[in-house]
């Protein structure tokens, strides 16, 4: 597009001239500023404007294609529309300015037929007051942030909102050429009500100057923002790499991006080689490092609209071949020397370098820097040294060695000092180019031989001279003499033993394996806990753990002693305990234990430890501890030696509420305790064996008197009254033993506390003498509180001995003079078990 501006003089005679002009061939239906029939602007606010015409058709090649507008009474300004030529209705958009000052202003506009607005006019249309401007102060900062310089279409606009801004709103406007030149009729609309600060525009127009502005939208209250001149440019450069390029090894080329344009200039330059960056100039210097090689180079050129386009070539590196080459000076050497050559070479990309030499003599190649050889044949070879480096360049270097002819010379070697009888190797080293052809050997003891390596045993030790001549086929010979030292024979001495890993007190055999060339040997043992043998082959046992060096020394029929010593791990055997008989006792009273042990280890120490089973514990190998508490217990001994091993044994304790003593003979006794289980058979069945006869004299129902009944045992069963099968306390019995025993006994208390009873058990006595027993544990009790249910009905207490007794005592019988006329119970009172 290209916006027209006419003078003021030209639009006023045109003004003047329309407004004489109705042209039935259009008319405008509607205009409007902003969208809206009225707005208010700020002074010189640019305004969008719209026009709607209606065309009626038949005015030839054009029906509206111009149209003028006046603001107030101002000039008439003439803006070229599209060319609408038919019929129909069609609408043009623009811009105005805002006049300077404030005030209400009318805004005409009218319709032309031409493009000049000078022929053809509609009707005038007039929006009434359509521009307010008001003189407020407020202002508004808008910077355009990105806008200098080249872009490529499209483009993004960014701008900054002032603080002092107030509207959400903006417009966007472009016009070509510089922003120097500021016609407002120029102005195109971009984009108008923008509600943020960016907008991204697309021109579509081609290369050129451009200028852009954003301001405030129409009806805001801000001023113009600063306006940006820029340049479009879609024209990639021409990018031109040259080449290709060639270069020595170790030199460099020069990349040239001569031939390369651009219509505004070109900003950057990028060399890659093999695709990595080298340089970013217009030329780059390019080191060749190692040929032969071949790398692709592409040049990349950016103008300033950001176009670019790329040019590609090629760089050759190229090999050179290794110089200075040096296989060293001419030689002069007899046959068979050792000839060492050292070359050198230089490579201007250090190459690795390969050297490989020839020796002329029909000989294999060899490779190195630095080699030998010999020469088996006299004559004058030419040696050649080829050097070639990593890429295949070659180049040689020759010199020359003279060989010349040798004798043989006579050498050998042996694996003494030997000692005597062991066998000496003699092996031939003599040098020979011509051949030989016999060899003789003297051993200096009278013995030789004509191999090239014998073996020869010495009998006796001593020191020898050896010779060996060599003879070549031509006769030539040469001798060659050495010594050999044959030294006295000593024994090797050796020893085993089983067990391998035998315990303390475990008897262990040792079994020499010595051998010795000069015979008999005699032997000393020390077994490394100060006791030693003479014997071949000895047993000994170790009284205690631990290693222990074992030394055997040989001594041969010719003097020579040896030795030879090994360690033995003898281990610890734990002790056995013996924590001896089961033990019986009664509650309070000691029970001892006698313990006792064995240890292999005859060395050792122990100490005794007792576990008494109730919570106590003791030391000792002999104890003694007394129970609280009947029951059965497991008191366990163990034994620790002084190297931590370990023995148990148990013994049972058993421990009753009171034990009766018997002597041999008669015994008037009584239960304090109801038993558990009241069988007399099963109450006395511990003593049976040493048990005569067992009586009591006790209440008959069926006769209403005391009577005398008994049981015995008699080797097999018991036999005696039957209606006699229960102990009971209350009673007195007589045993008569054959043998003194003890009678251990639990059972319950029968007053008060009662266990399982469900009251006290009673005997009946009867006026006269009775046989009774003492209730209870507690002895010394007064007949006045034994008797307590026999209260005033008794006289006399004797013992077994026929004694008078004032007192009671627990486990005795007695007997009682009952006074009165009727039967009475005699049952436990509480002093029982006080």
């Amino acid at each position: 597009m290209k916006n027209k501006i006419l003078s003021f003089l030209v639009l006023s005679v045109l003004a003047l001239g329309m407004l004489g002009m109705v042209s039935a061939a259009r008319n405008v239906d509607s205009a409007l500023l902003n969208g809206a029939s009225s707005v208010t602007v700020l002074p010189g606010a640019t305004i969008p404007a719209s026009l709607t015409v209606t065309t009626s058709g038949g005015g030839g090649a054009h029906d509206w294609h111009s149209t003028a507008y006046r603001i107030g009474t101002g000039s008439w300004t003439c803006v070229n529309t599209d060319d609408h030529n038919s019929a129909g209705t069609f609408t043009e958009s623009f811009s105005v300015a805002a006049p300077l000052s404030s005030g209400s202003y009318n805004f005409e506009v009218i319709a032309y037929q031409d493009g000049s607005c000078s022929t053809g006019a509609s009707s005038t249309y007039t929006l009434t007051n359509g521009i307010v401007v008001t003189s407020s102060s407020s202002t508004c900062t808008l910077t355009m942030n990105n806008l200098a310089g080249y872009y490529k279409d499209p483009l993004s606009l960014a701008w900054t909102i002032g603080s002092d801004c107030t509207s959400s709103l903006y417009d966007v406007f472009y016009r070509e050429g510089s922003c120097a030149l500021t016609p407002v009729l120029d102005w195109h609309p971009i984009a108008t009500n923008v509600n943020n600060d960016e907008y991204g525009w697309t021109s579509g127009f081609s290369e050129g100057e451009y200028c852009i502005k954003v301001e405030e939208a129409g009806a805001g209250t801000g001023v113009d923002a600063m306006d940006a001149t820029f340049y479009i440019d879609n024209i990639a450069p021409t990018a031109e790499a040259n080449g290709p390029y060639t270069c020595d090894e170790d030199t460099s080329v020069t990349l040239s991006s001569s031939g390369s344009n651009d219509n505004y200039g070109i900003s950057s330059y990028e060399w890659r080689v093999d695709d990595v960056v080298v340089g970013t100039g217009s030329t780059y210097d390019y080191s060749c490092l190692d040929g032969p090689a071949s790398h692709s180079v592409a040049l990349t050129v950016v103008d300033y609209a950001g176009n670019s386009n790329t040019d590609t070539s090629t760089i050759t590196e190229k090999n050179v071949d290794p110089w200075s080459v040096d296989a060293g000076t001419d030689q002069t050497v007899n046959e068979g020397a050792l000839v060492s050559f050292s070359g050198s070479a230089t490579d201007v990309s250090g190459d690795s370098l390969t050297y490989t030499w020839n020796f002329g003599d029909e000989s294999e190649t060899e490779t190195g820097s630095t080699v030998s050889h010999t020469y088996a044949q006299e004559g004058i070879y030419n040696v050649t040294l080829t050097v070639t480096d990593g890429d295949g360049g070659i180049s040689t270097d020759t010199l020359t060695v003279t060989v010349n002819d040798l004798d043989p010379t006579a050498g050998f070697s042996d694996n003494a000092p030997k000692e005597e009888g062991q066998t000496v190797s003699f092996t031939d080293s003599s040098t020979s180019y011509d051949g030989i052809v016999s060899w003789f050997w003297d051993f200096g003891d009278g013995a030789n031989s004509t191999l090239e390596n014998p073996t020869h045993a010495y009998a006796v030790d001593g020191p020898y001279t050896v010779s060996l001549t060599v003879y070549e086929a031509d006769g030539d010979s040469n001798t060659a003499t050495d010594s050999v030292s044959i030294t006295d024979s000593t024994p090797v001495v050796a020893f085993s033993w089983l067990p391998e890993s035998p315990e303390e007190g475990q008897s262990v055999q040792f079994t020499d394996g010595s051998s010795a060339y000069d015979s008999p040997m005699t032997y000393s043992w020390s077994f490394g806990d100060s006791a030693t043998s003479t014997e071949q082959n000895p047993t000994h046992t170790y009284g205690d753990n631990g290693v222990y060096t074992v030394t055997l020394t040989v001594t041969d029929s010719d003097g020579s002693i040896a030795s030879s010593s090994d360690s033995i791990s003898v281990s610890n055997v734990n002790p056995v305990a013996n924590a001896g008989a089961d033990q019986s006792g009664i509650i309070g009273e000691s029970v001892c234990f006698t313990g006792s042990m064995t240890d292999q280890g005859t060395l050792d120490t122990h100490t005794f430890s007792w576990n008494f089973g109730d919570g106590n514990t003791d030391t000792g190998a002999s104890v003694c501890h007394s129970y609280s508490t009947k029951g059965v217990y497991t008191a366990t001994l163990t034994v620790t030696d002084d190297d931590g091993g370990v023995g148990t044994d148990t013994a049972t304790a058993t421990i009753y509420d009171y034990q009766i003593d018997l002597s041999e003979g008669w015994n008037l006794i009584s239960f304090p305790l109801v038993p558990a289980d009241t069988n007399l058979q099963n109450v006395l069945d511990p003593i049976k064996e040493n048990l005569e006869k067992v009586w009591v004299y006790r209440y008959d129902e069926t006769t209403g008197k005391n009577v005398w009944l008994y049981q015995l045992y008699d080797g097999e069963e018991w036999v005696g009254n039957t209606e006699f099968e229960d102990i009971a306390p209350g009673l007195g019995y007589y045993l008569e033993m054959s043998d003194s025993d003890s009678l251990l006994m639990n059972g319950e208390k029968m007053y008060d506390l009662g266990g399982g009873l469900t009251s006290p058990p009673t005997q009946e006595v009867v006026p006269g003498w009775n046989l009774i027993g003492h209730y209870g544990m507690n002895s010394g009790m007064s007949k006045a509180n034994a008797f307590v249910t026999l209260s005033g009905n008794y006289a006399t207490m004797l013992d077994k001995d026929g004694n008078t007794e004032l007192n009671l005592f627990s486990k005795e019988g007695y007997w009682l003079f009952v006074t009165g006329t009727n039967t009475l119970q005699y049952a436990p009172s509480g002093y029982a078990y006080a």
